[in-house]
């Protein structure tokens, strides 16, 4: 499927994130449908499955970008009450800095990525970009393994506590170790993990079953 000309849907209780978002997909050559809340959005979402009788069904979005915090509820638990749905395109995280664990947990519960605030224009199409043309399946487990026997005893256990949401300061403190030193160690793990975003490298420590 083309990225562009695609169906993309926005929920995120900022207006200035949900206009910024919409600004940058639309000048792409996207369509695009905002939300203010997980809860309208939700709403949505079950009159299109009343109007077109396919039960709960998400379509026509080709890729939702889902805001992580948002007051009624959150991007974690619209994930949650999505479970089941038919025709589930793939969803994208908008995080903020504090919001890394929540969004990780997401990703375990079927979420394809997710971006950092503040994000670049670059950053955001290539998300949704990769996000639509990878709406298949994710790398098979055996193809991992052989990476993961790359890692030292201890970058297994960054890698880790990583794939598990934790900070970086936090990582360090378990550990008992520098987070300067938990920052070198990210960088080998991301190189040896042939991946160049933190979302990917979590993508790739989940499939292999970390």
């Amino acid at each position: 499927m083309p990225t562009s000309n695609s169906m993309i849907c926005v929920v995120d209780d900022d207006p200035l994130i949900r206009k910024t978002i919409e600004a940058i997909l639309i000048q792409d050559g996207h369509v695009v449908e905002s939300f203010d809340s997980g809860t309208s959005f939700l709403s949505a979402v079950a009159d299109r499955g009343r109007q077109n009788q396919l039960g709960h069904d998400v379509a026509p979005c080709d890729c939702i970008l889902l805001g992580v915090k948002m007051p009624d509820m959150n991007g974690l638990e619209v994930l949650q009450r999505l479970e089941g749905a038919t025709h589930l395109p793939p969803i994208i995280m908008i995080s903020g800095q504090g919001d890394i664990n929540t969004a990780v947990k997401a990703m375990r519960s079927g979420a394809s990525n997710f971006i950092e605030k503040p994000f670049t224009t670059d950053q955001l199409l290539a998300a949704v970009g990769q996000a639509i043309q990878v709406a298949a399946p994710r790398p098979a487990e055996a193809s991992l393994h052989p990476e993961l026997a790359g890692l030292s005893a201890r970058e297994l256990e960054v890698l880790e506590l990583l794939a598990n949401g934790d900070a970086n300061k936090v990582i360090a403190f378990k550990l008992g170790i520098s987070q300067r030193t938990v920052e070198v160690h990210r960088a080998r793990i991301m190189d040896r993990m042939h991946v160049k975003t933190f979302a990917d490298l979590v993508r790739k420590a989940i499939a292999a079953g970390l």
